[in-house]
């Protein structure tokens, strides 16, 4: 998955739902909702919450299916 200003939108709004006390599982289920994107949301939570870019780029490839495939 490339960097770009709409990831930073999502690992921004990630943020700040997060920090209003929503859990991680109900944060990446509303960015998936409005994103339809199940990658990215992964991606903005993980990075929300510290995880560095390789690793949650490399669970995500492990989790999502069709697994192995590239971004």
């Amino acid at each position: 998955m490339s960097h770009g200003e709409g990831e930073d939108d999502l690992v921004l709004e990630a943020r700040e739902m997060l920090a209003t006390g929503r859990d991680e599982e109900e944060v990446f289920a509303e960015l998936a909702t409005h994103t339809s994107d199940w990658g990215a949301s992964a991606l903005a939570v993980c990075l929300a919450l510290g995880v560095p870019r390789t690793d949650a780029e490399a669970r995500i490839r492990q989790t999502r299916p069709g697994a192995g495939r590239s971004w």
